[in-house]
């Protein structure tokens, strides 16, 4: 698989912290994960 790289505002992701309780470090791990499910929630 291709290395993913992510780059973030930091600002922003300080307001993400104090909003969610979860850092851009710890969200981007998401995907990454070799046990990650997905589903469509909607068709249109």
């Amino acid at each position: 698989m291709e290395e993913l790289r992510f780059e973030w505002d930091l600002e922003k992701a300080g307001s993400n912290l104090r909003k969610h309780g979860v850092s851009f470090e710890t969200a981007v791990r998401v995907f990454s994960d070799p046990f990650a499910l997905t589903e469509q929630d909607r068709v249109e």
